[in-house]
């Protein structure tokens, strides 16, 4: 795990931030992993293997776009899970 300023990247598997796992899955990730994982919400990685579950890490950003959309609206909405 790598630090800066507060920012964490992995340097296994190259999440960063929001994109950041339950568990570190201990391979590099793919984009399609990464946006399902963040963008979307709907993959994790825990107890050894890749879930179809939100990820709870990342469920404060979906509060967030749902608390304040005004602050997201140039953004792609997600679909409710």
């Amino acid at each position: 795990m790598w630090c800066d300023g507060g920012l964490a990247l992995c340097t296994v598997c190259g999440l960063a931030e929001g994109e950041l796992t339950t568990e570190c899955p201990g391979m590099k990730t793919s984009e399609d992993q990464r946006r399902r994982i963040y963008s979307v919400g709907d993959l994790d990685f825990r107890d050894g293997k890749w879930v179809d579950e939100p990820n709870p890490t990342n469920q404060s950003w979906d509060y967030a776009r749902k608390a304040c959309p005004h602050l997201y609206e140039n953004q792609t909405p997600l679909p409710d899970p």
